[in-house]
């Protein structure tokens, strides 16, 4: 009988993540989380999202000329009626402006233009843009859907913005 638990502690031993089967082989306890990152090749200094949510933001002359960009595409609304959604934004905002705000990265610059990826793919464009359409258009409101839900008459998900409307 206890073989058989025995056995049965090896196979769901077995069937756990990789580092720790390998430091349960060695003897020892799981690895620390930084020998982990490592091995996959991930660096705290060098992310621009790490995992604590920390967001590095565009330098001051990136974000002023795309403040600029918004202005000169958009314009405030005399009626709330209407949401402007993010992805309206980053269908009307140039690359150049997109590849500022992402901090160099063509990758989420490429997820960002394509329509049907997800906003948890580009988060720093997501965030920067989010927080130069509020600089840009202070008096706006501003809510953010985790999952698709309707406001004002629309069905979004990611951020939207009321008093804004294209030129």
């Amino acid at each position: 009988m206890v073989d058989g638990v025995k056995a049965w502690r090896q196979n769901d031993a077995a069937r756990s993540c990789g580092t720790k089967r390998v430091a349960e082989k060695q003897g020892g306890s799981s690895p620390p989380r930084e020998l982990v990152r490592r091995a996959r090749g991930v660096s705290g200094a060098s992310s621009s999202s790490g995992a604590d949510g920390y967001q590095v933001p565009p330098s001051e002359e990136a974000k002023t000329a795309v403040i600029a960009e918004l202005k000169a595409t958009f314009k405030v609304a005399t009626a709330d009626d209407q949401v402007l959604t993010l992805r309206d934004i980053i269908v009307n905002v140039t690359d150049e402006s997109l590849l500022r705000l992402a901090l160099g990265s063509k990758d989420e610059l490429a997820k960002a233009k394509r329509l049907t990826c997800s906003f948890k793919f580009y988060p720093v464009i997501v965030e920067n843009l989010s927080s130069c359409v509020r600089e840009a258009f202070p008096d706006c409101d501003a809510v953010k859907h985790d999952f698709q839900k309707a406001w004002m008459g629309r069905k979004f998900n990611g951020w939207g913005f009321t008093k804004i409307v294209l030129r």
